[in-house]
């Protein structure tokens, strides 16, 4: 099955991706501050 996407359709695309894998970092860079702070508070 081919799917034939605009330009625009895969920018779009490609927006979404590049947004959701940042979100997703910076999740994870905020998790990794707080276990780092909470192993110093010990």
């Amino acid at each position: 099955m081919t799917i034939l996407l605009s330009k625009e359709q895969l920018a779009d695309i490609s927006n979404q991706f590049h947004t959701t894998i940042l979100t997703q970092i910076e999740q994870i860079k905020d998790q990794t501050l707080q276990q780092y702070r909470y192993m110093n508070n010990l």
